[in-house]
């Protein structure tokens, strides 16, 4: 489920960006486009180059979810990766302002959750991916400045160092819970098995149900 979720990631990603610079409102792409994909400019572009695996610890997994047809999701540690995050702009002018406005977006980000400001680092609640679930995913800068790449033919590209966390994810199935346990309770009336080879005589059986909280009702 790797490069699905980081798939998710990335277009989460996006489509922020789009959301909070109008500028380039339908001019992203995540991952490598066709030349004919971000032929209008300014265009901004998001290529990873990287991804290295890490375990929480050793044996260490946590089932996430539960997803309709019985498929468990397990995390099992993070992948983390480093992108290029590059503008191409019409002037010098233009590419310094979506650079700074992309900054702005980074410098200025808030926990979706809890509100609190965590400057550097975007955080991500992303639904979107129905093979896996709601996961979390981070991108945080890894360079305080835009390097200038390309100064030709009214194209000025600048890029700057985005890296990106995402929890390895993995399925299971099929994962069978129990719903409703019964138990059937007897006591039998022989107290000697050596002296009274005799088959036991059972009471009665009491059928009983064992309630989630570990208490017993009656079936």
């Amino acid at each position: 489920m790797t490069a699905v979720v980081r798939i998710a990631a990335l277009e989460a990603f996006t489509a922020l960006i789009e959301q909070q610079i109008p500028a380039l409102a339908g001019r992203t792409c995540a991952g490598q486009a066709p030349s004919s994909e971000l032929e209008e400019i300014p265009n901004l572009s998001i290529e990873p180059s990287r991804w290295t695996y890490e375990m929480d610890s050793v044996g260490d997994a946590t089932q996430v979810a539960l997803l309709p047809g019985n498929v468990a999701v397990w995390d099992v540690g993070y992948h983390e990766g480093t992108c290029a995050v590059s503008i191409l702009a019409s002037s010098p002018r233009q590419r310094a302002l979506l650079e700074q406005q992309v900054l702005d977006l980074f410098l200025s980000a808030k926990h979706p959750l809890t509100g609190m400001r965590q400057p550097g680092c975007l955080s991500f609640l992303i639904s979107s991916c129905p093979e896996v679930g709601q996961f979390a995913s981070l991108f945080f800068l890894e360079d305080d400045a835009w390097v200038e790449t390309l100064a030709l033919d009214r194209r000025y590209e600048s890029r700057i160092g985005v890296g990106c966390w995402i929890p390895a994810l993995v399925l299971e199935t099929p994962v069978y819970e129990i719903q409703t346990l019964q138990l059937a309770v007897g006591a039998s009336t022989t107290t000697d098995p050596a002296a009274d080879p005799a088959p036991p005589t059972l009471e009665p059986l009491e059928l009983v149900t064992i309630n989630a909280d570990g208490s017993v009702s009656p079936a």
